[in-house]
């Protein structure tokens, strides 16, 4: 790189952008979305909290306005989401709703059967593992796997499995993988800079009175210009790095769960920008999320149970958790975006269950944003005609990230064999 400043030929090429496979984030929350879902009558037994009222092209200005729905306060990413309604997991539960929920979501697999608990466990690899294993070049083949919830040994991953029954764990410490991802020790100044490889050479080629000063100019301009991305790209501000470390260890507490989600975000996006991570899940809350939330100075009962409706007027609690959930959504774009990788990144938010009164698998509620490599719309609500299994939605998003079979056609068979192959067409660009 240090060469570059004399080398004419090249000043004015522009940075080639990758050309994938392109990065996978999906940030899981528990207990559904406060939206309708037919109960067991057939009629819906809530209002809709949730998804745009309008089904079509997304705009700033109309999913601002729509302030009853949870999903407006994405409103200054309308162009770039996708609402994708109507996609279920196909298999019903063999013990608990929410631990087979989780065991499908990602592997479209029956779930497995109940241990000596009422924990269940997938019969497949999860989409995550899927995708990371075509790159072992990045991060070992590895997805990078994160959670903030409580850890009371009661089942509290569910998302990220390398095979049946094998349970990826996750890190739940946004600062111990910030440190591993960049190797940033107790004093982060101490790192070397890719200019001091041959720091001795800059110092005889600047003082050897060869150059002119024109040329030592440029010199310094471009070796600023090296360490200015180094920090951009291998670290955080140093005030980030000073919240990470102090929230270290404490990312368990209800009060800190949207905080320390937050901070993940902040290291998934660097891993994202610097290519140390290709895939990534982000897990909030544990199986049933039992956080008690605090809105608009209001300590909630845990989220599970208002997700039960227990109580007069939970519905509309539930749907301020999901402005709390979605709010860690929008952060997370924000944050993919000022790192200029938000376009070739595949983001997707989602729960295991559609609802929270029936706990049902219908109507997940899949948000994605990003194209991946162009083949996804975006900046629409679509309601599909014929709901579809979950199993093509994550085909779907396994052709956005670039990912394809041997011979180069989409993969369409990824999930449990008993269920019918193929992509969303309604989701993808010029799809026959």
């Amino acid at each position: 790189m240090l060469p570059l400043p004399f080398l004419a030929s090249l000043q004015a090429r522009a940075a080639a952008q990758p050309t994938g496979p392109y990065p996978l984030v999906i940030m899981r929350t528990g207990n559904g979305v406060a939206q309708s879902n037919p109960g067991i009558a057939g009629e819906n037994v809530e209002p809709d909290y949730y998804w745009p009222s309008r089904d079509g092209y997304q705009t700033i200005l109309g999913l601002r306005a729509d302030e009853e729905r949870s999903t407006s306060i994405l409103w200054h990413h309308a162009e770039h989401l996708l609402f994708v309604k109507g996609v279920y997991s196909a298999f019903p539960t063999k013990a608990e709703l929410h631990a087979s929920g989780g065991n499908q979501l990602l592997t479209a697999r029956e779930p497995g059967y109940p241990t000596h608990t009422i924990m269940t466990y997938a019969t497949g690899e999860s989409v995550d593992n899927f995708i990371a294993r075509k790159q072992p070049e990045v991060n070992g083949g590895e997805p990078l796997t994160l959670y903030t919830g409580r850890r009371a040994g009661m089942g509290e991953e569910i998302l990220s499995y390398r095979g049946p029954g094998d349970l990826r764990a996750a890190e739940d410490d946004p600062w111990s993988v910030y440190r591993r991802l960049t190797g940033t020790g107790a004093s982060p100044e101490l790192r070397r800079s890719v200019n001091d490889l041959v720091l001795d050479q800059l110092n005889a080629l600047m003082n050897g009175g060869k150059l002119s000063e024109d040329d030592r100019l440029r010199l310094e301009q471009h070796t600023d210009s090296v360490r200015d991305f180094e920090v951009l790209c291998d670290r955080l501000t140093s005030e980030q790095e000073m919240t990470l470390e102090q929230m270290s260890g404490f990312g368990r507490l209800d009060d800190n769960r949207i905080a320390c989600a937050k901070l993940h975000c902040d290291v998934l996006a660097l891993a994202i920008a610097c290519d140390l991570a290709r895939v990534v899940t982000l897990q909030i809350g544990d199986r049933t999320d039992l956080t008690s939330y605090t809105v608009n100075g209001e300590k909630y009962r845990p989220f599970h149970s208002i997700s039960h409706r227990e109580q007069v007027g939970d519905n509309e609690k539930h749907r301020e958790i999901d402005k709390l959930h979605l709010e860690v959504f929008d952060y997370l774009l924000d944050v993919l975006t000022e790192r200029d990788v938000l376009n070739r990144t595949v983001a997707c938010f989602v729960s295991e269950l559609g609802d929270g009164v029936t706990h049902s698998y219908r109507n997940l509620p899949w948000i994605v944003a990003g194209i991946g490599d162009g083949t996804l719309r975006s900046g629409q609500k679509i309601t599909l005609e014929t709901p579809q299994t979950n199993n093509k939605f994550l085909n779907t998003l396994i052709a956005a990230t670039g990912v394809r079979n041997a011979d180069g056609s989409p993969v369409d068979d990824f999930g449990d064999p008993t269920l019918e192959r193929g992509l969303i067409g309604e989701i993808v660009k010029n799809a026959p």
